[in-house]
């Protein structure tokens, strides 16, 4: 399977469970480069219902385990996207309709999102579901706080304390009066979500988890140059500097290949020492040793 999805789609396809083995929700840390990551996430599926510009979530890669979706890569976005859609259908004060008719409540939709990095988390995705979280006034993370089914034990899960900051940005970007019924619409439209990503059966292409153990060891989160490049580049886009752009992305690209090389090939000499599956990495392993290449 290799489609493009929206998140409607995919949790009425599948139940989607955050695996123990992933990390706590960093979008929602209280950093500023997660603050300026987060600003602009929810300002672009902002932009993206209102139908200024559509947003393009990259991959969401993972397996399926009879009606589950497990998530190894995208779980971050995933998130996001569950706490935007919670607040959008809240604010829509009605259950929303598809191009077809088909009527659902919010809720028994989004129940079919879920953590089990710990139990906390699990029952805190539960209760925001079942429960109204945007107050009248003040700050929407206070508001929840000070509900009588919050144990004041969450604030220890980093998980929760970033999904409330999240929801936090997010209010704080919807605070103006919006028509939220069409933003409900446009999320739960299966045909043409302007928020949409690529989503990869795992398994379906016989990926091991071998994959995604390699592609996700490092762990790295951006540099600063890399920012730097994103914002770079977005600016130049909305300036329609595309000669200026190309000349740019060259150098760009050039770099890339480099760092991408030598990651590559560190990553295969280690990944091969940890795992002798064979013989054939004993020679491997003595060629590789010879080799100027990994001499430097």
């Amino acid at each position: 399977m290799n489609d493009v999805y929206s998140f409607y789609k995919l949790i009425n396809n599948y139940q989607i469970e955050i695996p123990i083995i992933q990390r706590d929700y960093a979008q929602g840390r209280r950093n500023v480069r997660a603050a300026d990551v987060r600003k602009s996430i929810v300002h672009s599926m902002i932009e993206a219902v209102k139908g200024e510009k559509e947003l393009f979530f990259d991959f969401v890669y993972g397996r399926i385990i009879g009606n589950k979706f497990i998530p190894f890569d995208g779980q971050q976005r995933l998130t996001t996207l569950f706490l935007f859609h919670k607040y959008i259908f809240e604010r829509s004060k009605k259950s929303s309709i598809c191009q077809n008719n088909e009527r659902f409540h919010y809720k028994d939709i989004l129940k079919r999102f879920s953590y089990t990095t710990r139990q906390s988390s699990k029952e805190f995705c539960e209760k925001i579901v079942e429960e109204n979280v945007i107050p009248l006034q003040g700050e929407l993370s206070e508001n929840v706080k000070n509900q009588s089914w919050f144990f004041p034990d969450w604030e220890k899960d980093p998980t929760i304390m970033g999904m409330l900051t999240m929801l936090d940005e997010i209010h704080n970007q919807l605070k103006r009066d919006f028509d939220f019924n069409d933003f409900a619409e446009k999320l739960t439209n299966k045909c043409s979500c302007p928020i949409t990503f690529l989503f990869v059966d795992m398994g379906e292409h016989q990926l091991t988890d071998e994959t995604y153990v390699k592609m996700n060891a490092r762990g790295k989160t951006l540099t600063p140059f890399e920012n730097f490049k994103a914002s770079l580049e977005q600016f130049l886009e909305e300036r329609k500097e595309p000669g200026l752009l190309a000349r740019l992305k060259g150098t760009y690209d050039e770099i890339s290949k480099m760092h991408t090389g030598v990651d590559g090939i560190w990553m295969e000499l280690f990944w091969d020492i940890v795992n002798p599956t064979n013989e054939n990495n004993k020679e491997k392993k003595i060629a590789r040793r010879n080799n100027d290449e990994f001499r430097q």
